[in-house]
């Protein structure tokens, strides 16, 4: 009995266990870490967002995970071009060589003619199909907020800019709404959502609403996830065969 249950133990902590990551699009790298056909055609896959960065959709690795972020900007080029203040490190625990992703320069905005999002597929790096991810947390800068007419006056529904995500996956899909944080922090506009939303294969990324500066903009800084740990599949499956050896031997 005792054998039965260590096996079954085995069994369910390899089912459940995952690794956390991040996808930190403030760091700039131009190493390319292998090419790769996910069904559109060869590309290049990098460990950052290289600079210049003239890719779309743009491909990143996610540390040593089995785990590829598809990136397309919509309504131009994804691009990460300015750089943060000097503080932006201390305050975020980012890398912080760039503010994040935007589309044509380092926001994602409601200005020009054509709506701008962002929009990141998270595949398989070995067959290219969806992986389905636990979203854990999204980070953003340059997300501010205008005071009002009064002092010291802040009116959300009037002044505050919000970044809005689309989460879909297994469930269908969550909207996720953060809020522009204050103007603290060393100016950074940096703002951390703590949603945890399980079975995601897709995020759309847009802007809310918002008046800092006459529309509502960000810079994608970062998305934080859990996969599971490579190999906790064949150790679930050879706890199962363990229960079912001790089973057998037991009616033996």
């Amino acid at each position: 009995m005792k054998k039965l249950l260590a096996s079954a133990a085995i069994a369910a902590a390899a089912f459940g266990a995952a690794q956390a990551a991040i996808l930190d699009l403030t760091d700039r790298s131009d190493t390319v870490v292998g090419t790769y056909d996910f069904g559109d055609g060869l590309v290049d896959v990098y460990s950052g967002v290289p600079k210049p960065q003239s890719d779309n959709p743009l491909h990143i690795k996610i540390g040593l995970t089995d785990i590829v972020v598809r990136i397309t900007g919509i309504g131009g080029t994804t691009n990460a071009n300015e750089n943060p203040r000097n503080d932006c490190a201390a305050v975020t625990g980012l890398v912080c060589e760039s503010d994040g992703l935007g589309i044509n320069d380092d926001e994602i905005s409601h200005s020009g003619s054509t709506p701008q999002s962002v929009q990141l597929e998270f595949l398989n790096i070995n067959d290219g199909k969806a992986a389905p991810i636990t979203i854990t947390s999204l980070a953003f800068l340059d997300l501010f907020y205008k005071k009002g007419t009064l002092p010291d006056d802040l009116d959300p529904a009037v002044n505050q800019e919000s970044a809005i995500a689309e989460l879909t996956g297994n469930a269908g899909t969550t909207v996720v709404t953060t809020l522009a944080s204050s103007e603290g922090g060393g100016g950074l506009g940096y703002a951390l959502n703590g949603s945890v939303v399980s079975g995601i294969t897709k995020i759309v990324f847009y802007p809310g609403a918002g008046k800092d500066d006459g529309t509502g903009d960000f810079a994608l800084a970062a998305v934080g996830f859990e996969v599971p740990i490579p190999g906790a599949v064949p150790l679930f499956l050879a706890g199962l065969g363990g229960l079912v050896a001790a089973r057998r031997r037991r009616v033996a």
